[in-house]
């Protein structure tokens, strides 16, 4: 690198949120520079459940990642059930989140951007419509006129430029193993068990493989999670074949509407903290806020606009009303999850609004595209 490399925009991080941004802003002809401190394709600690209004906004083909496409669910609380539920809308879709993010990369490759990977961020200075901001890199430094964040939970670009200073205060901690599916388990069913406290354990179905995991936003919880989940597969009988690698990672839960640009910097994804605090569902949230970013900083370069409140004002105007939903609704199930699974059950209303919320076809923000 050079010290006197200048580009329209660069975007830190190549997750989903990153890579659509990259995508959106190159398909419009700007100069977009994708930055990635890993080799690709990489490893993501993640379930891998695309929802549907997760693959809804996506506009290419990635139907050949899909390994499983499960519509029931086994869910289970502390004295209730087990029983298993359908849905009546879409499936969830699993995918690998290594062969995911990198089909996404390409795709903004192709759109124009251009990617550089094995680069570490070690600070951003925002600048405004007048001033580039600056990326120091071990490589060099960059320049440019606006700057997106998509470099996750402990995001340096967000560090850097004071957004997002309470993030440590509310997440959700979960480990997760990927591995051979138990070949007494279902190819398309998945188990959901409310019986860690405020949160949940799981098993997806990927074809021959299977994600299995814990997650809780109770802190207390968090140095008993190994044995929640060990627990968690004596009870389903989940007959692995190998000890489970297992993986800990932070998901930053939405909380509280808070700033998320300053100057010609702005944040997406898990760099945002947007990810709903009941199910932990990142990757929806992370595509929509790389598009609503790509749209404001696309207006912002070319002059339009003085400078980036619109896309902070689109993020709590927009998707912080879904996210409020599902924060009141983890409030109200993890106080009762018994009394709440038996409810589910027994009533079909509830279960078509459960179908609906998760779909994203009742929505308070409308965000979501419909087929």
């Amino acid at each position: 690198m050079t010290e006197s490399q200048i580009f329209d925009v660069v975007v830190v991080g190549a997750g989903p949120g990153g890579a659509t941004a990259a995508a959106n802003l190159a398909a419009e002809g700007l100069d977009v520079l994708l930055l990635e401190r890993n080799r690709l394709p990489r490893d993501k600690p993640c379930g891998g459940g695309l929802s549907p209004k997760t693959y809804r906004l996506l506009d290419l083909d990635f139907d050949d990642l899909v390994l499983a496409r499960p519509k029931r669910v086994t869910l289970q609380a502390p004295r209730y059930g087990p029983v298993t539920v359908e849905s009546r809308t879409d499936s969830i879709w699993m995918i690998q989140r290594s062969a995911f993010d990198q089909r996404l990369v390409d795709h903004a490759i192709d759109k124009g951007a251009q990617l550089r990977t094995n680069i570490i961020v070690r600070e951003v200075r925002a600048g405004d419509a007048a001033k580039l901001a600056e990326v120091e890199t071990d490589g060099g430094y960059l320049r440019a006129r606006a700057v997106i964040g998509a470099d996750g939970s402990d995001s340096v670009v967000a560090r850097s430029v004071g957004l997002r200073s309470h993030r440590d205060r509310h997440y959700i901690l979960a480990l997760e193993a990927e591995t051979t599916r138990p070949a007494n388990t279902p190819e398309e069913a998945a188990i959901i068990d409310f019986s860690l406290a405020r949160g949940y354990s799981w098993f997806f179905p990927k074809g021959e493989l299977c994600n299995v995991g814990v997650g809780t936003d109770d802190r207390r919880q968090f140095r008993q999670l190994r044995q929640h989940l060990a627990r968690f597969v004596e009870r389903h009988h989940l007959a692995f074949s190998q000890p489970l690698r297992v993986v800990g990672h932070k998901i930053p839960a939405w909380s509280r509407a808070e700033p998320l640009h300053r100057g010609n910097v702005v944040l997406v994804g898990d760099a945002a903290g947007v990810a709903d605090p009941f199910f932990g569902e990142g990757i929806a949230y992370a595509v929509q806020t790389g598009r609503f970013a790509a749209a404001a900083v696309s207006q912002f370069c070319q002059g339009h606009w003085p400078d980036l409140t619109a896309y902070t004002i689109s993020v709590q105007s927009v998707l912080a009303r879904d996210l409020r939903f599902w924060s009141i609704l983890s409030q109200v199930i993890y106080r009762a999850p018994s009394l709440s699974l038996r409810l589910l059950a027994s009533n079909r209303l509830f279960q078509r609004l459960a179908d609906q919320a998760i779909s994203g076809d009742k929505s308070f923000s409308k965000t979501w595209k419909k087929r």
